[in-house]
């Protein structure tokens, strides 16, 4: 029924008459566990297959409001036995050597060297990326009876299947690093000081994701027809037969193949790899000291340059750009080109990655001065102004200007005030400009065809991107009363306002805006569909300089330090942030979207609290030491990340949350040194996330995991020693 105040989206999902629900037991309908089967006009169409290959009809649940997810029925979810944080293995070091070659001259060198290893298993190997996800046709062995009879030769049907951790993918990643600096620092004269330095830094990451569908062995392996009764792959029985040497047909019909054929499991999957390679190379130089001497103290000024080279170079065999063309695909997937091939399909389901190399040249010189006006003064214990000015050549974007302004004005001795202006920018890194194409799939609910499905994906670099601009502005002070010794109590406004912020959409935020905004939007341009009523066969994602960022907000910082007679000291420390503003805009023309407060509900979700802060007490004598900290999470509201414009939900708001760590330490002497024992309880009290829905079932945890603790109760133990 229309909105009665005349609103076309009231209806909607989100909209007025429609809120958003956060439900348990959601299943999505696009899909069976383990099979459903497409065949228009076939009397078995849209039915379901058991583990055991018996058919029945689909159970598609009942209807949330949101197309493709329904409460219970037949379809699938992704498994909620996912990893919530990747296991990992951590190895680090660190040298320093130093050497005083004469007075004033000192010479070092230091290195650091770390690896890292992660193993863990992502989604599950399935037939769930479109519908249908594969084609089957009439003479397969192994099509249940009952469907086999009504078929005809050169008849065809789609079969699609998501059999969740019976089959899942694995991945290996490690990532190796070290880095070298050797410099000299010398003092010249009594006022200067001038340093040199030379810096090399090399880091290798690689990942291989395994058993994973292989298209081209996959569409070979399911396509499978009868030799004198016995299953075979099809195209071994054409001219492609040496091109499939090996093939092993796949029942996909009693179960997961990788229980059912597993020989045929075996050949249709392969594993992904890529390798990614960065180096750095800089020269640093700076000489500082004072000018001269004003009544109120030296001026002092640093002035260096610095040159850095940097290179990237990611390999990998499974480049999506090497399947761009007609020819490209029709060569590599020769034999199974007429056998359901869709123009989603890469080389695998899932981590396709783009190869990718370039480098980058940047030249910098700088300067900074802070000049003393006035010290101990009647009303000016302290009065000083500070600058820097850098100019910095990209070879991929040309030059820009950074600046600082800034002073310090300290009427008497118990208060400090402060204030900076500044322009500062980001440049974009080696991986947002020289990364070559990579694959992925995400649901989206499409507003023009109303399906609720898988899309796929392709994101890559962009070398056209530009550093993006912040203008700063920072006014705050200091309290430190001379009658409370210990206490200081710091207060900071801030206002942050970017320009060409270096960011991406996500596939349901480029189909919302085409939509919503009109066929002229830049984000059509990212979106091919088969037909213009059709859903979408891919959605390109792309960083680009497209959004506004305007921020404001206040910090807090308290803090209190006392004896408590001559057994200890007492600490307390109270940090806190109020969050004024967070608006952003996609590029001139769109709407401005105010963040806080709201809780981003989608897939990948973020919090901006109005409040958040920490409050800790320490107490620490000789030989022991207990601190108790209260972390603190403000109320939010919930926003649909997807449409921001329907973010009506049914329970809209998130109630504030406290967590509690604890830590202790102990200390015992040891010849000249100490050796401590610590241990600390984080999330003391264990207490839960809050259920926040996510709008893919399984994907993600619940909840804000990028806010919320998602461990609960986490111990750690060590000792320190000191010689």
């Amino acid at each position: 029924n229309p909105d009665p105040t005349g609103n076309p989206t009231a209806c909607s999902p989100g909209g007025s008459l429609n809120p958003l629900a956060a439900v348990a037991d959601i299943n999505i309908t696009t899909h069976g566990h383990y099979g459903y089967i497409r065949a228009a006009g076939n009397p078995f169409n849209g039915y379901k297959l058991d583990r055991n290959g018996n058919l029945s009809p689909f159970n598609a649940g009942t209807p949330t409001g949101t197309t493709g997810f329904n409460i219970g029925g037949d379809g699938y979810r992704i498994p909620d036995a996912n990893h919530t944080i990747a296991p990992f293995k951590t190895y680090q070091g660190f040298g320093r050597l130093s050497y005083d070659v004469a007075d004033g001259v000192n010479i070092y060198a230091q290195a650091a060297v770390s690896r890292s290893d992660l193993s863990y298993d992502p989604l599950a190997n399935s037939f769930a990326q479109a519908a249908p996800t594969v084609t089957i046709y009439a003479g397969n062995p192994y099509i249940p009876a009952a469907l086999a009879a009504t078929l005809n030769p050169g008849d065809s049907f789609g079969f699609s299947a998501y059999w969740g951790n019976e089959q899942s993918s694995h991945v290996d990643e490690r990532t190796d690093f070290w880095q070298a600096t050797a410099g000299i620092d010398a003092e010249i004269g009594s006022n200067w000081k001038a340093s040199l330095s030379y810096t090399h830094a090399d880091s290798k990451h690689k990942m291989d994701q395994s058993d994973l569908w292989d298209w081209r062995k996959t569409l070979a392996a399911v396509d499978v027809v009868s030799v004198n009764g016995v299953p075979t792959c099809r195209v071994l029985t054409t001219s492609f037969a040496s091109a499939f040497s090996g093939c092993q047909p796949m029942n996909v019909f009693n179960g997961a193949p990788i229980s059912t054929s597993p020989a045929g499991y075996a050949y249709a999957t392969g594993t992904s790899s890529y390798r990614a390679n960065f180096k750095h190379d800089s020269v640093v130089g700076t000489i500082s000291g004072s000018l001269f001497e004003l009544p109120a103290g030296p001026i002092d000024v640093v002035v260096g340059a610095e040159y850095r080279h940097q290179s990237f170079n990611l390999t990998s065999n499974a480049d999506p750009a090497t399947l761009d063309t007609a020819a490209e695909r029709n060569a590599y997937f020769a034999g199974v080109t007429d056998r359901g091939l869709l123009g989603s399909m890469l080389y695998y389901w899932l981590t396709n990655v783009g190869t990718g190399r370039g480098s980058l040249k940047v030249k910098e010189v700088f300067g900074e001065v802070a000049v003393p006006i006035l010290a101990g003064t009647p009303g000016a214990e302290e009065l000083s102004i500070n600058g820097a000015v850098r100019l910095t050549d990209y070879s991929t974007s040309g030059s820009v200007t950074t600046w600082k302004l800034g002073g310090i004005y300290k009427p008497i001795p118990d208060v400090l005030l402060r204030a900076t202006y500044s322009r500062d920018i980001r440049a974009p890194n080696l991986y947002e400009l020289f990364r070559g194409d990579q694959s992925g799939i995400g649901i989206v609910l499409d507003p023009v065809t109303g399906l609720n499905q898988n899309v796929s994906t392709v994101s890559g670099g962009n070398l056209d991107l530009k550093p993006e601009v912040a203008k700063t502005l920072t006014i705050g002070g200091v309290l430190q009363p001379s009658f409370l010794p210990g206490f200081s109590f710091a207060v900071d406004y801030y206002r942050i306002r970017l320009k060409g912020a270096i960011d991406s959409l996500s596939s349901a935020q480029i189909l919302n805006n085409c939509f919503n905004f009109g066929p002229n939007t830049p984000e059509c341009a990212l979106i091919t569909r088969p037909s213009p009523s059709e859903f979408p066969s891919l959605v390109r994602i792309s960083e680009a300089n497209i959004a506004f960022l305007n921020t404001t907000g206040i910090d807090f910082d308290a803090s209190y330090r006392t004896q408590v007679g001559d057994a200890g000291a007492l600490s307390l420390r109270l940090y806190a942030n109020y969050l004024d503003k967070f608006d952003t805009q996609a590029y001139e023309g769109q709407p401005v979207i105010h963040w806080a407060g709201k809780n981003v509900v989608g897939s990948n979700p973020v919090a901006y609290p109005r409040w958040r802060g920490s409050l800790s007490v320490d107490y620490s004598t000789e030989r022991f030491g207990i601190t108790l900290t209260e972390q603190y999470i403000g109320k939010m509201t919930h926003v649909n990340a997807g449409n921001v414009a329907l973010s009506n939900f049914v329970k809209p708001k998130v109630g504030a949350v406290v967590y509690t760590d604890l830590s202790l330490r102990w200390m015992v002497p040891h010849n000249d040194g100490k050796i401590e024992f610590f241990t600390t309880i984080n999330n003391l009290f264990d207490k839960d996330p809050p259920i926040i829905p996510g709008t893919v079932p399984g994907v993600n945890l619940p909840t804000n995991i990028s806010t919320y603790d998602v461990i609960g109760r986490a111990y750690t133990a060590g000792v320190r020693f000191q010689f």
